[in-house]
């Protein structure tokens, strides 16, 4: 990466802010499902510190673009992670109000997008997969009816492994979290195989 801000550096820090925010969503969901107390929030503080806020210019550490980026991918997996392990920890069950919560906090950010591969550009603009040199996704197929590609590096599963959490909950909520943002599309995404994923025309 660059030593000075560019156009990749804000469409990396906007991914991690996406899922800051969907972190914040399921830990609210949580509280009005009375599953959790506000006391979660101040455990994830407290383990892993929070998110700035403000203009990545004035929040980055120019000096350590890339390092400072990479910290806060890290910050905001582990927030994820630890967070629905917690919710989960005395109740499996407990995932099924994440998954809608997940749903719920994509359907407000849905696009209206009638191809494939716009629907697959949104998604790899917008859903956090490490850092850009990571190259996690490889597509396998592409038209304008069917995008297929194979995840090839496995990013997440290691802020799972690290608090005994169960990655499958991961899956889950990306899965919703992705139904909901192509809500209003004429497009459905599924797993067809193990780490292979296809976004379809209906």
């Amino acid at each position: 990466m660059s030593a000075f801000l560019g156009p990749i550096h804000t469409w990396l820090y906007n991914k991690i802010k996406l899922q800051d925010e969907l972190v914040n969503a399921l830990i609210d969901a949580a509280v009005n499902e009375n599953v959790a107390g506000d006391e979660i929030k101040a455990m994830l503080t407290r383990r892993y510190g929070e998110l700035e806020k403000g203009d990545l210019e004035e929040i980055c550490d120019l000096n350590n673009i890339h390092g400072w980026l990479q910290d806060r991918v890290s910050l905001v997996e582990n927030r994820l992670a630890f967070a629905v392990t917690y919710l989960t920890m005395e109740n499996s069950k407990n995932i099924e109000f994440l998954e809608k919560a997940a749903y719920s906090f994509g359907e407000k950010r849905a696009v209206e997008l009638s191809d494939a591969k716009s629907v697959y550009k949104f998604l790899e603009d917008n859903l956090l997969s490490g850092m850009p040199c990571d190259r996690v996704n490889e597509v396998i197929y592409e038209s304008e009816n069917l995008v297929s590609w194979q995840q090839v590096v496995d990013i997440h599963g290691i802020y799972w492994v690290n608090i005994l959490g169960n990655i499958t909950y991961y899956n889950k909520i990306k899965k919703s979290l992705i139904n909901g943002l192509i809500s209003q599309t004429e497009l459905t995404f599924a797993e067809v195989d193990e780490n292979q994923y296809e976004i379809r025309k209906k």
